[in-house]
């Protein structure tokens, strides 16, 4: 491009630089580790370069006739072929943590906390039905169960009570109403 055309771009044009744009620049706080973490890491950097309108340069959207900069392009799917192959693996570990997460010492806030996030990095890598459309909600309402019941069997027995009174209930809570009852 000639120099008269880089300084007249628009700043939603993928090549206008922003003053957020300097070399050397941390996006995200999350470190890429290997497979473990690459769905998270990828959701991430997939956000801050959408914020950044860089997106295209990663995701391929910006075609090579028009930037001749590919490169960023090679390096994405070289961690996607790399990191993103285990999803199996890690929603395995996933659900082996979340039946296995147990209320013990922490205080119940804690306990909610780590089952928390636990649920969300499935959400990320399972891609589970989340619409509200009258197809999914039947699977929805399920998941939505079964996070209650996995936080209410994890909880101390000092809480068993309050399983009782959940279920004694006409309509079932979520799994946020039962944490508020707890707390």
């Amino acid at each position: 491009m000639a120099d008269n055309e880089v300084s007249s771009l628009d700043a939603n044009h993928p090549l206008f630089l922003q003053t957020s744009d300097a070399l050397g620049l941390v996006l995200i706080p999350l470190k890429l580790t290997g497979p473990e973490n690459y769905a998270l890491w990828s959701r991430a950097i997939k956000l801050a370069l959408r914020g950044n309108v860089k997106l295209g340069f990663v995701d391929g959207s910006c075609v090579k006739a028009l930037y001749m900069h590919r490169m960023q392009k090679k390096v994405w799917a070289d961690f996607q072929e790399r990191f993103d192959r285990s999803n199996l693996t890690r929603i395995y570990h996933l659900w082996t943590a979340i039946e296995t997460l147990r209320q013990g010492t922490n205080l119940v806030t804690s306990y909610y906390s780590k089952m928390k996030d636990l649920w969300d990095e499935l959400d990320v890598i399972a891609l589970l039905a989340s619409c509200d459309c009258e197809e999914s909600r039947p699977s929805v309402e399920l998941l939505k169960n079964i996070r209650l019941l996995q936080f209410l069997v994890g909880l101390n027995e000092s809480y068993g009570n309050i399983g009782s009174n959940v279920f004694a209930k006409r309509l079932v809570i979520t799994v946020n109403e039962a944490y508020a009852i707890v707390t």
